[in-house]
């Protein structure tokens, strides 16, 4: 068994050239620009729960085209905008917003479980499930985002709406 293995290294070292044997800086670099190499458990990307994904990776809406609006679900470099701030999509699809949001008209918005299991929304907010965002067009959303709920009568801001 142990000389199967030392065979098999002797191997792999014979096959592989100098040039293709990297220093661990330049790996780690080339496995961060590969999405492919993002994905890190044997799960699959879950937007709710967080996971399948990098430590410093997470789970997001990734949008392919703008005109329609088309996108999948990925592991994405984790952002640094924070829950309620100003987003932006970045040049490959995803977005600046933190773990556990994303960015939607303009604002990273909290990721939740539109069954209300886990992620909820705080008080005052709804999970709302947008038709462009989670899944295609017209079919079942994986997840929504908390939006801001407020009484029909009343202004968002608690006030009275004046007649």
């Amino acid at each position: 068994m142990r000389a199967g293995w030392f065979a098999a290294v002797a191997l792999f070292a014979a096959c592989t050239k100098a040039a293709d044997r990297v220093p661990d800086a330049r790996l780690l670099a080339d496995t961060l620009s590969s999405p492919d190499a993002w994905t890190c458990a044997s799960d699959f990307c879950n937007v709710l729960g967080q996971t399948g994904c990098c430590s410093v990776f997470k789970c997001s809406w990734i949008i392919d085209s703008l005109a329609p609006r088309i996108g999948h679900i990925d592991c994405s470099p984790d952002g640094s905008v924070p829950l309620g701030g100003v987003c932006s999509v970045r040049a490959g699809g995803d977005d600046n917003c933190v773990r556990g949001s994303v960015c939607y008209e303009g604002t990273c918005r909290q990721i939740c479980d539109q069954n209300d299991i886990n992620p909820r929304c705080s008080a005052g907010y709804a999970c709302i499930v947008h038709d462009d965002l989670f899944g295609p067009t017209g079919q079942p959303k994986a997840a929504g985002t908390c939006d801001r709920s407020c009484d029909p009568l009343a202004n968002c801001d608690g006030s009275l709406v004046k007649h």
